[in-house]
């Protein structure tokens, strides 16, 4: 493990490979040790531990992705200084805006991943945004109309993740998905699979609810009815690996507001999350939800407590 000291904000200037900066050195070893773990919830390949920092050595707008992210992170618990990772967020995404304005061609996997932890960053630093940078807007567009261009398994895997920073997106700023859950790839049959396909499963059933609830205001009670059976089979259907093997119920008058939920894998937490997202809204967005008189109100109690739940399920250590 790298010894932590003090270190300065460094100059702006390239990064050389191998690195040469202690301080760029240390973020690049926490985006393996850690901040990748954010991306790989869902990926037996490990792809962001293991292949993207080989990639990153030929790509330096993914490397400055890396680090700026990792910068984060460290300067929220440790001595590195915030305007490291300011300085590389800038730095790398107008090298990636000029690059796919300029050379399109050259746009392979490293950049789809580079937008990806990009955008990342401009989640964790501003959760409150409702905006999309137009870097990613266009890296989005270029790359899901495409076929990958040399390794099929990194696409699928960086796709997974963007699908999963829809959700996220949608939920935080209440706009529906920009794009079609077809163009993420996702196996939607209910067939034998791993935990990490049966989690991408219920994700792309949130992301299918979030167009729903948050789309057209002509929402159907075939389409609500369609989206609920999908749900509730996912969940009589799914492995029972997904079960978790310790709950402990809440106890204000502890500290403890919330219950006590472990799960033995990542993907099975953020499953968990993602089936409740889809059950709360599509109780907050049932279409034989009463308007008027008392039933209503009666309906508004069971649904209100609902409403701050997605903002409390999005806090989990789950990128």
């Amino acid at each position: 493990m790298p010894e932590s000291r003090p270190l300065q904000y460094p100059p702006s200037s390239k990064m050389a490979w191998p690195l040469d900066n202690e301080l760029h050195a240390r973020l690049f070893h926490h985006f393996i040790s850690t901040m990748a773990r954010w991306f790989d919830v869902c990926d037996p390949g490990k792809h962001f531990a293991r292949h993207i920092p080989v990639r990153a050595m030929k790509s330096p707008i993914l490397l400055g992705a890396m680090l700026s992210l990792s910068a984060w992170h460290l300067s929220m618990v440790s001595d590195v200084d915030a305007r490291v990772s300011d300085q590389l967020y800038g730095e790398s995404l107008n090298a990636f805006i000029s690059t796919i304005a300029d050379s399109p061609s050259e746009a392979d996997e490293s950049l789809f991943v580079a937008t990806i932890i990009l955008h990342n960053v401009e989640e964790v630093k501003d959760p409150s945004t409702t905006k999309v940078s137009h870097g990613h807007l266009v890296a989005m567009n270029h790359f899901l109309d495409r076929q990958p261009s040399f390794d099929r398994e990194l696409h699928q895997a960086a796709l997974n993740v963007s699908l999963r920073q829809e959700v996220t997106f949608c939920m935080l700023s209440q706009k529906p998905p920009g794009w079609p859950t077809s163009k993420f790839g996702i196996d939607r049959s209910l067939s034998e699979a791993d935990d990490t396909v049966w989690a991408l499963r219920i994700v792309a059933i949130a992301a299918d609810v979030l167009a729903f609830c948050l789309g057209d205001e002509n929402r159907s009670l075939v389409q609500w009815a369609d989206l609920d059976s999908q749900t509730d089979q996912w969940l009589a259907v799914k492995p029972t690996t997904f079960a978790p093997f310790y709950c402990r119920e809440a106890s204000p008058e502890s500290g403890e507001y919330l219950p006590t939920v472990w799960h033995f894998q990542d993907c099975h937490a953020l499953a968990s999350i993602h089936y409740y997202i889809c059950k709360i809204l599509l109780a907050i967005y049932d279409p034989k939800h009463p308007k008027l008189g008392f039933r209503k109100l009666q309906a508004d109690k069971r649904v209100n407590v609902y409403r701050t739940c997605p903002e409390v399920l999005l806090k989990a250590n789950i990128a």
